[in-house]
């Protein structure tokens, strides 16, 4: 049976690499967001923003039908506007995943 497992942090032998990796959004990386580089606040980010994006799909979803009366769209339509706002959320993945890779 193994023994418990160390936590072990990266170190980056590269010291550039701490400039290049810095948290924040274009070229704003204040140094008050740095502490939160790490897995960890990310996961916590990533889940509240799971859960609103699932809370957002099902109160776009009970109001489809008053959408439709108000508007005057058939339900092919909204079926339309729907296949196209989940196309949307696939491509932002895509493209997130790509540069987020860099």
């Amino acid at each position: 049976m193994a023994g418990p497992r160390k936590h072990v942090d990266f170190v980056s032998p590269d010291p550039e690499a701490e400039k290049r990796h810095r948290c924040g959004v274009l070229c704003f990386h204040p140094s008050c967001l740095q502490p939160c580089l790490n897995m960890k606040v990310f996961m916590v980010c990533f889940t509240f923003l799971g859960i609103f994006h699932g809370m957002s799909n099902s109160y776009f979803s009970s109001v489809i039908p008053s959408i439709e009366k108000r508007f005057n769209l058939s339900s092919k339509m909204m079926g339309v506007i729907l296949a196209v706002n989940d196309v949307g959320h696939v491509l932002v993945a895509l493209i997130v995943g790509h540069f987020g890779g860099r």
